[in-house]
């Protein structure tokens, strides 16, 4: 699980070590890299080894990724050329609701990536700090 502590930063919060982060090629915006993404948030556990046992419920994307998340969040179908790796029904329409937040991809923000984006549970907005606080498209 996330571990936050006094005086973290966004890119001290959102590493690999702090259990926030999955990396590598597979972890594009993509079906593969959602279903990976849920895969290893529904994995988490609390200090004392139990699960979590909570849903992830939002896709958190900086400005850069909104379309792709959109696609992937309201496409009742997925189709592609080639091999046809998946059928042809996306097994995450309308699963999260999309947060988008500038803060995700500011070049004044230590350790933002345009590229990254984030599945967290459901977030209490009021008390995240004013760098992660996002906007929502959605009411």
């Amino acid at each position: 699980m996330c571990k936050e502590s006094e005086g973290m930063t966004f890119a001290s919060f959102f590493t690999k070590a702090n259990g926030c982060r999955i990396e590598g090629a597979d972890t594009a915006l993509t079906i593969d890299g959602l279903t990976k993404a849920e895969l290893a948030f529904n994995n988490k556990v609390e200090a004392n080894g139990k699960p979590l046992a909570i849903d992830a419920g939002i896709l958190l994307v900086p400005a850069s990724l909104g379309v792709p998340a959109y696609a992937l969040m309201n496409s009742q179908e997925i189709r592609q050329t080639g091999g046809d790796a998946y059928p042809t029904m996306n097994p995450h329409t309308g699963k999260f609701r999309i947060v988008k937040s500038a803060w995700l991809s500011s070049p004044t923000i230590p350790g933002s990536d345009e590229r990254a984006w984030y599945l967290p549970g459901r977030l209490k907005l009021a008390g995240l700090p004013a760098w992660l606080r996002p906007t929502s498209d959605r009411a």
